[in-house]
């Protein structure tokens, strides 16, 4: 393992896990567009098949294969049940938008499968010392990567939100079901920014720069009982349905994407997301119950 852990001192590696941590801590808030939306994916898919290496030993093939695999995974639908399961049943907040113009970063994968153990002129306890910490670094780093809020600023669903993550498939284009829905009377509309909840209220503050110099004053932001601050998010563009009436409820904000296979050019697949419902006790078995196949069905037969 000593041989392979210097693989953490590559400074591929190195670049890779600092551009992780930075714009995961800071980049993606202080600057919200596309290249920090994407930067993020591209770093972890050279920091990850590098960690698989150093501490489970077999063929740097296998990892970069197992890395691409996970990677389109839980970029896709399929992983939505998982990530269901640790918010609603094990309370970790876990998050991650579908969007699968993020798979371009699997061509960085090659250029990973290169990263080679490398050594410097330092002391062994040094360099070991080193190696563990970077280990560390990089653990804490891809657990982080998916965690969709930091202290004090955590954000979670909205008022009576709940969780579908169902997809099919459909022969018509994004176009064509876009216009059918509203056909059927339905005022569906795009959008790209969502608006969450912020937990810990209390410990927000905003900056007021002195124009005499370079000192800030601190000032909590306003918050109380018959007031809420809400967490502004631009994502990937999604489409949203007011209002739908399905099984006797009407169902408030149904957020959906659609994604159309460039080479089938008729072949899209429909992701519904989430609901909000006026009525949260009829679900409380959704997840896992038969109402979930029903709503499903009922769905597809929609779109």
């Amino acid at each position: 393992m000593k041989r392979t852990a210097s693989l953490l001192l590559h400074p591929l590696f190195l670049v890779s896990l600092f551009v992780l941590l930075a714009n995961d801590l800071s980049w993606k808030s202080a600057y919200p567009n596309w290249l920090t939306g994407k930067l993020s994916d591209v770093a972890g898919l050279v920091v990850l098949p590098g960690f698989l290496t150093v501490f489970f030993p077999a063929h740097k093939t296998f990892h970069l294969l197992f890395s691409a695999l996970f990677f389109v995974w839980w970029k896709s639908s399929l992983s939505g049940p998982v990530i269901h399961f640790f918010n609603e049943q094990l309370s970790l907040p876990i998050g991650r938008t579908v969007d699968y113009t993020d798979l371009f970063a699997l061509a960085i994968l090659p250029l990973a499968g290169r990263i080679k153990p490398v050594s410097y002129n330092l002391q062994a306890t040094l360099q070991a010392g080193l190696r563990t910490a970077l280990a560390v670094i990089t653990f804490v780093s891809l657990c982080s990567t998916s965690v969709p809020y930091r202290e004090g600023l955590g954000y979670g669903r909205r008022e009576n939100e709940m969780g579908f993550y169902e997809h099919f498939q459909s022969a018509k284009t994004e176009e064509e079901l876009v216009q059918g829905l509203k056909d059927k009377g339905l005022a569906v509309y795009r959008e790209e920014v969502r608006y969450y909840p912020v937990r810990n209220g209390d410990n927000l503050y905003y900056g007021l720069s002195s124009p005499n110099d370079s000192t800030v004053s601190w000032t909590p932001v306003p918050h109380s009982k018959d007031s809420a601050i809400y967490l502004r998010r631009i994502s990937t563009p999604f489409y949203v349905i007011p209002y739908y009436v399905l099984d006797g409820d009407t169902l408030k904000n149904i957020e959906f994407t659609i994604s159309t296979n460039n080479k089938k050019k008729k072949r899209s697949t429909i992701y519904l997301e989430s609901f909000q419902t006026a009525r949260p006790e009829k679900y409380r078995d959704f997840y896992y119950g038969k109402q979930r196949k029903l709503y499903r069905k009922q769905f597809e037969k929609l779109f």
